[in-house]
């Protein structure tokens, strides 16, 4: 912790209990002194070391380094176990980002040693003209590698030999175009190229494919062909990047409770698919995972379990017109496009006049609710920011939101039309003809917030989507609260 945040405590301590408590002047120098050398400790944990072809940063404090690079003239380079940083050993954890890419002299790369390693980053020994063998450990128990990131010994056109692959059990994670143009890929031919437990190419002719029993992850390995199912069995931790791109046949696919990821544009461009099922397990969804999946009608929790979903990445949903089914999950930051041009074109037999953004979500980026297709959208009182293009063009539906809340600040300054709920004739007040029509819909019983046209979701006072005298009660209590305000 920082002085700045020292001081802040010790002053909010002190406004809390006033002059009873008195300042000691040593004990603020000691403070800040104690602090001072904890983040030089921290800094001093943090060092460079270089040893044999590899420069590591090696965090003394944890016994851990990451391979930061690799010396641009070596032709061989085998990860070892641990680095000494002084008379600290630390164990080989991570390579970083674009480590080994493009060296000219590089024709060898080991992992056979390196028994701590658990990532190897994007673009890593890429584009390396004579690198024409790569090595990973014998021994499953050995090998701790989980994740390998995105064009990871990509290009490298003299790569023919890539050996133990079966024994990279733990790998949970590849990126798209890991081992892409190169002989060694271009060479394998069984329908299933495994990577370990990770799908990395199919070459089998199947529309309607099962993956098989033990896979972990697919990568790229469907990109563009032209299945129209596929099974992904109940083991699945990670759907990658480019996963399924562009497979324009596919119709449906069923997310299994085990997969808690799906990569950036796994099944953009399925313009066949019309649902997708996950059984609660997902946490988070990548950049324009399903852009442009212009059939898409339904993302839905079907599991047993409440959905965990809480990352929704750019773009995730990027005009998918006919979207109307939504669970979102637990997700808390709309990020930019997430959900822009959705909800455009409901079944004839279906009837969406509003749209609840999530209880759950706090900041909204730009276009993250882009043009959506309603007569009204409530917004909640958790908003804590809003882009000023979050909903795209001002001239769309009304914005229904909580009295007093950032999100009626918001509205009062955009250009959005927004009333409060509980304002059923939307005149900036909350007079008797809006709490008879509040009680007119209480007492009609009505359960479907999309009646007259939507206008019964301003009514939903605390927002739990059914039309209760609790609604009433709170409009009565918000009433009582400004009047009181008001004489003050």
């Amino acid at each position: 912790m920082n002085f700045k945040k020292i001081l802040a405590i010790s002053l909010a301590t002190l406004s809390v209990f006033g002059s009873a408590v008195a300042v000691n002047a040593q004990e603020v120098e000691e403070i800040t002194e104690e602090a001072v050398l904890t983040e030089e400790a921290e800094l001093l944990a943090i060092n460079e070391v270089t040893s044999g072809v590899f420069t590591y940063e090696c965090d003394t404090s944890a016994k851990t380094a990451k391979v930061i690079a690799v010396s641009e003239t070596a032709k061989g380079a085998a990860v070892p176990a641990t680095v000494k940083s002084g008379s600290t050993e630390c164990k080989i954890i991570a390579i970083a980002d674009g480590v080994g890419s493009g060296i000219e002299t590089l024709e060898t790369v080991s992992f056979t040693n390196a028994t701590n390693l658990v990532t190897i980053g994007e673009n890593c020994f890429s584009y390396c003209p004579k690198l024409y063998s790569v090595a990973f450990n014998s021994s499953s128990k050995n090998s701790k590698i989980t994740t390998i990131g995105n064009n990871s010994f990509y290009y490298c056109p003299k790569l023919t030999s890539v050996t133990n692959t079966s024994a990279q059990t733990k790998l949970s994670d590849i990126g798209s175009s890991v081992f892409g143009l190169t002989p060694y890929m271009d060479g394998l031919t069984d329908e299933f190229v495994m990577l370990g437990s990770v799908l990395v190419k199919y070459n089998g002719s199947k529309t309607d494919v099962v993956l098989p029993d033990g896979t972990l992850a697919v990568a790229d390995a469907f990109f563009g062909k032209g299945i129209t199912s596929v099974d992904l069995g109940e083991d699945l931790v990670t759907i990658g990047n480019n996963a399924f791109y562009g497979c324009r046949s596919l119709k449906s696919i069923e997310i299994p409770a085990s997969c808690t990821k799906v990569g950036d544009m796994a099944f953009a461009g399925c313009t066949s698919l019309k649902t997708v099922e996950y059984k609660g397990g997902l946490t988070s969804i990548g950049f324009c995972s399903f852009a442009n999946c212009s059939e898409l009608v339904s993302f839905k929790n079907t599991g047993t379990k409440a959905s965990k979903l809480a990352t929704i990445g750019e773009c995730a949903f990027w005009n998918d017109r006919k979207l109307y089914q939504l669970d979102a999950g637990v997700i808390v930051n709309v990020n930019v496009g997430s959900f822009w041009n959705c909800f455009g074109e409901t079944p004839e037999d279906v009837e969406l006049y509003y749209y609840r953004i999530p209880e759950t979500v706090k900041t909204i980026a730009e276009g993250g609710y882009g043009n959506l297709w309603f007569s009204y959208v409530t917004v909640p009182a958790s908003i804590e920011a809003l882009a000023s293009t979050a909903f795209g063009s001002t001239s769309g539906p009304t914005y229904v939101t909580v009295k007093g809340s950032k999100a009626e600040e918001y509205f009062k300054n955009s250009g959005y039309y927004y009333i409060n709920y509980g304002d059923m004739d939307a005149d900036g007040g909350i007079q008797s003809y809006d709490l008879q029509r509040v009680a007119e819909y209480i007492a009609m019983g009505i359960k479907d917030l999309n009646h007259d046209w939507g206008e019964a979701v301003i009514a939903d006072v605390d927002g739990d989507n059914d039309l209760t005298t609790k609604d009433l009660y709170d409009l009565f209590k918000s009433i009582k609260a400004e009047y009181e305000a008001e004489k003050k």
